[in-house]
């Protein structure tokens, strides 16, 4: 019978693992760095969520060449996978912290190169609260961008 380091077999050690993290007593480390990703991901909702019906609302599928429901689907699916990214971190954590990467890039370049002249603008739709929402969107995609990546560097150079 195959053993590991600790001297137990793949399966013993497979229930033990699941345990502890079930009763909480899995690695803080690695808790705290997930916990704070998945934080920080979820938190963009909060400005992405408004300020997307805030763009539907001023055209911006039309803008972009394509019908609302076209644009509606696509912003559904960047969702969906924000979403899946955030609750595959704990069991798929270098895709999850990858997809987060990408989706956070996708909204810091998108909402910088579609918003730049409107947060210099004095009046750009709802004043102070439509700025707000598009800072938002990019210091908190900024954030999940810096975050993920950190830690796909930690996972993919081995601990000297």
């Amino acid at each position: 019978m195959h053993r590991t380091k600790r001297g137990l077999s793949p399966s013993t050690l497979h229930r033990k693992q699941a345990s502890a993290s079930r009763f909480g007593r899995a690695d803080p480390a690695r808790d705290v760095s997930i916990s704070r990703l998945a934080w920080v991901s979820s938190v963009t909702f909060l400005f992405t969520i408004p300020h997307s019906i805030e763009d539907f609302s001023y055209g911006i599928a039309q803008r972009f060449g394509f019908d609302v429901l076209t644009a509606a689907v696509g912003l559904g699916v960047v969702l969906a996978s924000q979403v899946w990214a955030t609750a595959a971190l704990g069991w798929r954590p270098t895709l999850a912290r990858g997809l987060l990467l990408a989706i956070g890039l996708v909204w810091v370049i998108g909402a910088l190169a579609d918003h730049i002249p409107d947060l210099l603008s004095a009046s750009w739709r709802s004043g102070a609260p439509s700025k707000g929402l598009v800072v938002g969107i990019i210091v908190s995609q900024a954030l999940t961008v810096a975050i993920a990546g950190a830690e796909l560097r930690k996972i993919r150079s081995p601990m000297t």
